[in-house]
This record gives C-alpha cells, structure tokens and sequence, in this order.
C-alpha cells in the first residue's frame, strides 16, 4: 500500500467515525423529542429488542418517594409500557427530557456515551428541573443503523459506586475507539467532578 492510499484509508476510517458519533448523537437527541411528544412508537424503535434500561429513583422530584428503588425495563414491550403508564404520561406534554453534555467512544460496530440528563416540567409559567442524572448509554450497529441496547442513569450524588462514572476510567471498546474521555472525583464520591480529555488518533 502506497503512503497516498495509507493516508487515504485513514481519513476514510476517521470520517466513518465522526459519522457513527453524529448518529449516536442524533439517536438520543431523537429518543428524548419523541418521548415528550408522546410518539412511543418512535421512542421504542430507537432499541435493540432486548435493551435494557435502569433508572434508579424514577419519581424523582414529584414529591413521592414510595419509588426509590431501581426501575429496570428489559425489551420493546417494556419500554412501551413504561412510556405509556402513568409514571410518563403524567408528564405530558409540559415536560422535556435533554440529554448532555456526552462523551462518545466509537468502536466497531460498538459505542457508549457518557453523560448527564435533565428532566424539566412546566407547571403553569413556571420550568422545574425533576431530575438530573449521570447516564451511561451502550449503543450497537444493527442492520446498517444505531440502536440503543443499554442506559443506566443515576441521579447526580447517589453514594452507590455507578457503572457509567466507572466506566469512564477503563473502556472495553477496540484500541481504535476515538474520543477518550478520563474522569475522576476529589472526594470519591459523584458530583463532584475534574474532566480531561484526550485524542488518540491510532496509527496511519
């Protein structure tokens, strides 16, 4: 292989990921619209069929602490239950669920982004924040296109050691993975947080 066709097949590989990260993006960008507008089928078609989803205190911010423990979806039809109980559809429409910012490693045919999310709700003239949480989201390329295949969100501050804040320290993704992000916490404890970021380009 010539220098020239080196080259070229790596600008090729790094635009391939930069339109893999764009999409994953996107994905969550979309899931959250579609959840607010109440398009379930939508929300539900942005998963893989068996992706799971752990939400630790999902009434978080409505006054009601009888749901403190985990809710755990496994499934489309769980999901869709989930969307269309009344957990959700009391929310509706005056709410909106956003997501960052999101670190996003892209490896092949893999990726996982870590970030925050914020639920707001607007009650009359007022916007309240319900809820905001550290999220590691898991993601694989199915049939040519990004699905979700797992969320794990925490509310910011939980004392229990969280995955998604762990994960950011080590990576189970190829060596290739671009967008590395290192996080650490002075206390041991989330919240409280120093980021730094570094690029590896990989060898050409």
């Amino acid at each position: 292989m010539t220098e020239l066709e080196t080259r070229l097949k790596y600008l090729e590989e790094q635009l391939q990921r930069a339109q893999d990260e764009l999409a994953i993006r996107n994905l969550m960008v979309r899931y959250g619209l579609a959840v607010d507008c109440g398009d379930v089928a939508s929300a539900v078609a942005c998963h893989s069929s068996d992706a799971v989803y752990t939400v630790s205190a999902p009434r978080t911010g409505r006054g009601d602490d009888s749901h403190a423990t985990d809710l755990r979806l496994v499934g489309h039809r769980a999901i869709r239950d989930m969307l269309e109980s009344e957990l959700h559809q009391s929310l509706l429409p005056n709410c909106a669920h956003t997501v960052g910012p999101v670190a996003v490693e892209v490896g092949n045919g893999e990726a996982r982004a870590t970030g925050y999310s914020r639920l707001y709700r607007r009650q009359g003239e007022q916007f309240d924040l319900l809820r905001l949480a550290i999220n590691e989201w898991r993601f694989s390329r199915i049939d040519c296109r990004w699905l979700i295949v797992s969320r794990e969100s925490r509310l910011v501050g939980e004392r229990r050691p969280l995955n998604c804040y762990n994960a950011l320290h080590t990576t189970s993704l190829p060596n290739n993975a671009v967008a590395l992000p290192v996080v650490g916490t002075s206390s041991g404890q989330p919240g409280i947080m120093t980021w730094s970021v570094r690029y590896e380009r990989g060898s050409k």
